[in-house]
Formats: C-alpha cells, structure tokens, sequence
C-alpha cells in the first residue's frame, strides 16, 4: 500500500477484525504466528492461507474473518506488517531492542554518529534471524 489513507483504512480495519476474532479465538486461532508471534513475512502469510484451507476451523465466520485479516496483510508491504505487529502487540520495548541502524558497517544512533541518514534498518526476530532489511 502506497497510498496513506488506504494504510490508515487498513489499519482500523484491521483492529476491527482482531477484536471481533480473539473475542471467539484469545490464542489468535489459525493466526497466531502472525498476530501473536509477530512473523509477517511474505512466506509466514502462505503459510496461514495454505493452513486454513487445509485444515478449516469449522466455523465458516472464523475462517472467512482470518482471510480477511490475511488478505489485508498481504497487501501491505512486509515494513508496513511489521509496524502493524509491533504497534498491536504493545511490543515497543521490543522494537528497541530489535532495530539495529547500520551505516558503513557501523551502528549508528542519530546523524552526527553515522555521518548520514541514509541508513539500513534491520528488524531481527526472536529466534534471530532477518524479519526485514531496507531503508527506513
């Protein structure tokens, strides 16, 4: 998504249809590892749509509510997931310690250090490995 308000419509849309699942499924149901578990990765979102059409939940409001909500993530941008993630799961704390800023090879915390803002971001998982690398 390109467009800011269409980020702004999906996003509420979004808050909407969580509320309206975790209501029926606290654990997030089918998608736990990407609303609970944070993998918002392309592949992480195949994964879901691939798992709810070979094992429906039995409810066709449950499983028409998860496609909605993956339909929405899918097109957005993976940065544009992740900002989504961390922003609903309160993880904030967890975006400071996840963020490394390099420039040239070195960790820079603001201009004066780095020499540029022209930086890339790297967003690590848990487990470590590379959820997203560009440029902020």
């Amino acid at each position: 998504m390109k467009n800011a308000h269409e980020i702004v419509v999906a996003l509420r849309r979004l808050d909407y249809l969580e509320g309206v699942l975790y209501e029926k499924e606290p654990s997030g149901g089918p998608l736990h590892i990407v609303s609970d578990d944070g993998n918002v990765r392309d592949s992480d979102l195949i994964f879901c749509f691939r798992w709810l059409h070979e094992n429906p939940t039995g409810s066709v409001w449950i499983d028409s509510v998860c496609l909605e909500i993956l339909n929405i993530l899918a097109l957005m941008t993976e940065p544009q997931r992740i900002v989504w993630w961390i922003d609903r799961s309160g993880a904030v704390e967890e975006l400071s310690r996840t963020i490394l800023l390099v420039h040239d090879g070195k960790v820079a915390r603001n201009e004066e250090e780095g020499g540029s803002m022209d930086w890339d971001v790297e967003i690590y998982a848990q487990d470590g490995h590379v959820l997203w690398k560009g440029k902020p």
